[in-house]
């Protein structure tokens, strides 16, 4: 027969070493998670001298017309499309 004392050591032993697992699984999480975190990051770079940003934007009627637009392309489509009020004279 087995000794009772040795299965209770047993168990704390496998306590201990599912508590270090769960601690070193949670370690290597944090280091994966920051990891991947910053490396997202870093495709965002600050603004310096000489950088050029270019922003167009359209406000549309609900029928897909637009109404405000920043963008040539688009009033030369409509143009194109019939639309002869854009501006755009030839």
């Amino acid at each position: 027969m087995a000794k009772q004392g040795n299965t209770k050591k047993d168990k704390t032993d496998m306590q201990k070493t599912l508590s270090r697992a769960f601690i070193i699984f949670i370690l290597i999480s944090c280091v994966l998670g920051f990891s991947l975190t910053f490396s997202f990051f870093s495709i965002f770079k600050a603004a310096e001298a000489g950088n050029y940003v270019a922003l167009d934007y359209t406000i549309y009627y609900a029928e897909g017309l637009p109404i405000l637009t920043t963008s040539s392309n688009v009033v030369e489509n409509m143009y194109k499309q019939g639309y002869t009020g854009t501006g755009i004279t030839n």
